[in-house]
């Protein structure tokens, strides 16, 4: 069993017995112990994994950590612990804010490399200090994007418009009258950016090969499951939906392992053309009322008002989550 397959190995067992860990102690023993088993470590070693470490942390002497891992007789990481469900701001922090935020709940893959970094005989302090660096950045920035573009602050509106050359401007224009059109300006452009990776994945697609018409005209209906000639028409928000899927899912698993098929009450976006493994359904023959529903574990749907089809990405990350259960052989 690789890396990835434990963690969500024990990210199931965290869906399965979270709401019987009801102690700081009952939590530890059900998913802090075999947390750090998974990363490699010895927790019956008391010269790997020392509990109740004690260490001068916070700008406090003498304070006590739950867990601390040895690596060549010095603590290479400090592990607080709290009771599953408890908010984690009430703690001990060596740092205002994390340098990675990784969930059980909704495993990012982008960050299971860096956190294989933190396993045993994998753990280099020089590297994983760089690696820090680089991902307190990477969040800080993120970050300030995201929060720039519901409510973009004066010194991001204050650059933008140095940018386009506008100066002189009192602040109650520039938040009156600017601030509304840079979020606006900023919407537009993640949209125009979403758009044209589609357009280049369906130019990629026209051009895959050099088969006779009739044969790219049954491909085409092959992948997109349309069973015409029931009345059924696949529109062209659903085909955009379904390579906006495609494309979201490429980071898990193999985009051809994608597949549609158009029926009269949805257009369903299935994993491996099979009715077992639903990855999500589109329901857009209203083309006012567009929504996407997603599907968790024990496959209960859930539905989400869209505004547009490219909001199909603010839900990228429950659509890999379930994918990745269907991958586990979760189904």
């Amino acid at each position: 069993m690789d890396f990835s397959e434990a963690i969500a190995v024990l990210a199931d067992r965290v869906q399965k017995v979270r709401n019987n860990l009801n102690t700081e102690e009952a939590t530890k023993t059900a998913l802090v112990m075999p947390f750090i088993q998974t990363l490699g470590y010895d927790v019956f070693n008391p010269l790997e994994v020392v509990p109740e470490f004690i260490a001068d942390i916070a700008g406090k002497k003498g304070e006590k950590v739950d867990y601390a891992i040895i690596q060549d007789d010095k603590p290479i990481m400090l592990i607080e612990c709290k009771c599953c469900g408890v908010t984690l701001d009430d703690g001990k922090h060596m740092d205002a804010t994390p340098f990675m935020e990784f969930s059980l709940d909704n495993i990012d893959p982008v960050l299971l490399p860096e956190l294989r970094k933190l396993c045993k005989g994998k753990f280099d302090l020089k590297n994983t200090l760089d690696a820090v660096a680089e991902l307190k950045f990477n969040r800080q920035v993120k970050l300030a994007l995201a929060q720039n573009l519901e409510n973009p602050d004066m010194d991001f509106i204050d650059y933008l418009l140095g940018r386009a050359g506008i100066k002189g401007l009192f602040k109650k224009t520039k938040e009156e009258r600017y601030a509304p059109w840079v979020k606006r300006a900023f919407k537009e452009f993640i949209d125009e950016q979403i758009d044209s990776r589609l357009k280049t994945a369906l130019a990629a697609t026209s051009k895959k090969d050099d088969k006779p018409v009739e044969q790219k005209q049954e491909e085409s209906i092959s992948i997109l499951g349309n069973l015409q000639g029931d009345g059924i028409i696949t529109t062209d928000q659903e085909v955009k939906g379904y390579y906006t899927v495609r494309a979201i899912m490429s980071s898990v698993v193999d985009p051809e392992r994608i597949f549609a098929r158009d029926t009269k009450s949805y257009c369903g976006i299935l994993l491996d053309n099979k009715n077992t493994k639903p990855v999500c359904r589109l329901h857009f023959n209203n083309p006012d009322n567009l929504q996407l529903e997603t599907f968790d574990a024990q496959k209960n749907g859930t539905k989400h008002k869209l505004e547009k089809v490219s909001d199909i990405y603010s839900h990228a990350d429950e659509l890999r989550s379930t994918v990745d259960y269907y991958t586990k052989g979760k189904d």
